[in-house]
């Protein structure tokens, strides 16, 4: 039996050591995912404790088809999704200035001795919400605009769109960030 078979057993049976390996063995890797989603650091964690509680409620799902990686990854993926939808269902309740409102734009500048992960997490953070997750689905997931559009409920136009538009700015702000190393 792999380690990695005994994690998942000893999950199943609720023992809190074997889900703590498993937590120990996945997050990091699956902390890289939430940061990819989320708009800060603190967001990031909050969906990562989030995606192993679904992991853990969902494990009795799991028929041992195709590598456990990719069946929790998607998971978190789902979960990211979800919490996009849950705080936009919460925006639309609360009145928001829009002359207040700061859109990025490809001025702005940071110190050229970030190296290029941190520049491109920060460029990624800089993008709305909304663009940043229909960049992550379809350059980072490999959704198609058909399947990303249907797992965010709007037009496939609009996915494009925002693709397109959140394609650009990165470009705009790496390539910044590269002329002034």
């Amino acid at each position: 039996m792999t380690e990695l078979h005994s994690m998942i057993e000893g999950c199943l049976r609720g023992e809190e050591q074997w889900q703590h390996k498993l937590y120990e063995a996945f997050s990091p890797r699956m902390f890289g995912v939430c940061l990819r989603y989320a708009a800060s650091r603190h967001e990031a964690e909050d969906l990562l404790v989030e995606g192993f509680m679904q992991v853990f409620r969902a494990l009795p799902t799991y028929k041992g088809k195709g590598p456990f990686e990719a069946w929790m990854y998607r998971i978190f993926v789902n979960t990211a999704i979800n919490a996009y939808h849950r705080a936009k269902r919460q925006a639309q309740r609360v009145v928001i200035d829009s002359s207040q409102m700061v859109e990025p734009t490809c001025d702005e500048d940071t110190a050229s001795t970030i190296d290029m992960a941190d520049a491109l997490q920060q460029s990624l953070n800089a993008l709305k919400a909304e663009d940043r997750l229909v960049f992550n689905l379809i350059a980072l997931e490999g959704f198609s605009y058909q399947e990303t559009a249907q797992r965010l409920k709007r037009p496939v136009t609009t996915i494009k769109s925002q693709y397109y538009r959140a394609r650009d700015f990165l470009r705009c702000a790496m390539e910044k960030r590269l002329k002034s190393k």
